[in-house]
């Protein structure tokens, strides 16, 4: 479930991540692979997949507090 929101990320609200969603891009890992399909300008494209990285990380080491630091 963590890998379908966008909302700890940089300048992703609710409304982004919806459309980000109605745009086919529901994982990190389609944000990842496909990151020009998500109609987002180029310089919160380009944070957004680094921080997705981040992330990917943070999740693989079980920090909890990653994203407990950066979910509203």
């Amino acid at each position: 479930m963590l890998k379908h929101t966008f909302q700890h990320l940089y300048g992703i609200g609710e409304r982004t991540e919806k459309r980000l969603w109605a745009n086919g891009i529901t994982t990190w890992a389609e944000f990842l692979q496909a990151p020009e399909q998500t109609g987002l300008p180029l310089w919160l494209r380009d944070l957004a997949c680094r921080e997705l990285e981040q992330s990917l990380a943070a999740l693989e080491c079980r920090d909890a507090q990653y994203f407990s630091d950066r979910l509203p």
